[in-house]
């Protein structure tokens, strides 16, 4: 059961599931130079109730470019200044190729709870300094 869920006319869908303090958003569709910004809105929108953590599936996204990925990066860095971390939940083999390609897994968290699929073992953090 969704919190809440939206189909964006970019046609990205999003659903927001919160327990506690962990807000759970799924996407699917494609994340791109067009729909970059409404992916933004849509994570940090997900932080409106005291939100100490932000999980995000891209399980369902079908293509992600270097401007989407970015946008990874800058939803990470907004929350880091709000004290919420971010951390990317269930990906598709196109986001987790995309991401490996940019370098973007040595620097989000990845999973909640380590990952045997991901090199060393270890969880990549930009922010394991907070």
């Amino acid at each position: 059961m969704s919190d809440w869920s939206e189909v964006d006319p970019t046609g990205l869908e999003f659903a927001l599931v919160q327990t506690g303090v962990v807000a759970r958003l799924s996407v699917s569709g494609e994340v791109d130079l067009s729909t970059k910004d409404e992916l933004v809105g849509a994570i940090l929108s997900a932080t409106a109730r005291a939100t100490r953590v932000v999980v995000v599936d891209l399980e369902a996204v079908t293509f992600l470019d270097s401007a989407g990925s970015h946008s990874l990066f800058f939803v990470q860095r907004v929350l880091a200044t709000r004290g919420v971390e971010f951390r990317l939940g269930a990906m598709s083999p196109v986001v987790r190729r995309t991401l490996e390609i940019v370098g973007a897994l040595d620097g989000i968290l990845v999973g909640e709870h380590d990952r045997s699929d991901l090199p060393d073992r270890r969880l990549y953090s930009a922010i394991s300094d907070n």
